[in-house]
């Protein structure tokens, strides 16, 4: 019969929960119970998981003591956080956790630390000596003026990022042939800033503060599925974003890369990881010229892990059975084409 587990999964708010609970629910050598959790209670994902739970932000002080109190009435044994912001919490917490015999699939603190700010995770890469994209960190209008005239502006266009921040939230790119009325009338969503924008808002401030200023990568754009196991990447799995470049990704396709599965290994190995990693990175030049560079790391399963699913490896489910200590064969992956799209789920009121 198949072992009986029951996982907890953080910020089930997520649009892409349902198809990664879908997914987990097909793993075979399992039967899972699923307890989700979210500080939002319309979280989507409360529809689709067995048990459902409201709890703090990960930022308050009560979070970790709400999240042990559900696994004590859930009986849960291993939790899975899908947030920058929880893997964060949980590593610090991690062996409070373990204390009660609840395995957390995150990795070290200050590993996770430092890669969940985007400047120190740059820093330590640099530091090194492995190649990254050029980026400074202005805290005045002085080393604003040096810093985009070392990015080369107004002859490139250059990225704008909070340290802090997923999802591509706060993400803008200083465009100079940048149109901001058109684009007020014809776009979507919001990406493109132009600088005069920028410099009044930052003047209007008693202090800068803190943000990255960074050379934007024209090539091709990858999120990368990384499965650590004993400090080393068990699978690395690229998948090349078609739409949107920057964003919640909407269409993208497995595929291999040498280039990406050669560079993955040292970057990691700067950092002592566990389990699951993402790593977006793009080519310096357009579709594939220049190196391929990392630019941001999350030290837990992307939204889109379930893809991997599709392509044959499943990485949360490897990851789950690696927390067990149950040993499995190699998997290959395929490639495959990643479509989202939207879907309602109705509630009787």
């Amino acid at each position: 019969m198949p072992e009986s587990v029951r996982i907890l999964l953080t910020c089930v708010g997520g649009l892409g929960v349902p198809k990664l609970v879908e997914y987990l629910r097909r793993i075979r050598d399992l039967d899972l119970t699923i307890v989700g959790v979210d500080a939002n209670p319309n979280a989507v994902g409360a529809s689709f998981v067995d048990e459902f739970h409201r709890v703090p932000f990960a930022t308050a002080p009560e979070y970790s003591e709400a999240l042990l109190d559900v696994c004590r009435k859930g009986e849960v044994g291993l939790i899975v956080p899908l947030s920058d912001e929880e893997a964060l919490r949980l590593s610090k917490d991690r062996d409070v956790f373990a204390e009660h015999h609840y395995s957390v699939l995150c990795s070290p603190y200050e590993a996770t630390r430092t890669a969940s700010n985007k400047y120190t995770f740059l820093c330590r890469l640099q530091d090194r000596g492995l190649p990254t994209p050029k980026f400074y960190r202005p805290s005045s209008r002085a080393q604003m003026d040096a810093a985009l005239r070392e990015l080369e502006y107004p002859a490139k266009k250059v990225v704008f990022k909070p340290l802090h921040g997923h999802g591509s939230r706060g993400f803008r790119l200083i465009d100079p042939n940048f149109d901001e009325w058109d684009h007020i009338l014809s776009s979507k969503k919001e990406t493109l800033l132009s600088l005069p924008r920028l410099l009044s808002l930052l003047d209007r401030r008693e202090e800068y503060p803190p943000f990255l200023l960074m050379e934007y990568l024209e090539g091709e754009t990858y999120s990368v599925e990384v499965l650590m196991q004993d400090g080393r990447p068990k699978y690395i799995i690229p998948q090349r974003k078609v739409a949107p470049r920057h964003g919640s990704l909407e269409v993208g396709v497995i595929e291999r890369n040498a280039d990406v599965e050669r560079v993955v290994p040292p970057i990691l190995g700067a950092f002592d990881f566990r389990y699951l990693v993402n790593i977006d990175m793009s080519y310096q030049g357009h579709p594939r010229q220049g190196a391929v560079l990392p630019y941001d790391l999350n030290a837990r399963p992307s939204a889109v892990v379930s893809a991997t699913a599709a392509a044959g490896c499943f990485l949360l489910e490897e990851a789950i059975f690696q927390a067990l200590g149950v040993p499995r064969p190699i998997k290959t992956f395929g490639g495959v084409k990643m479509m989202r799209f939207w879907d309602e789920k109705f509630i009787a009121g």
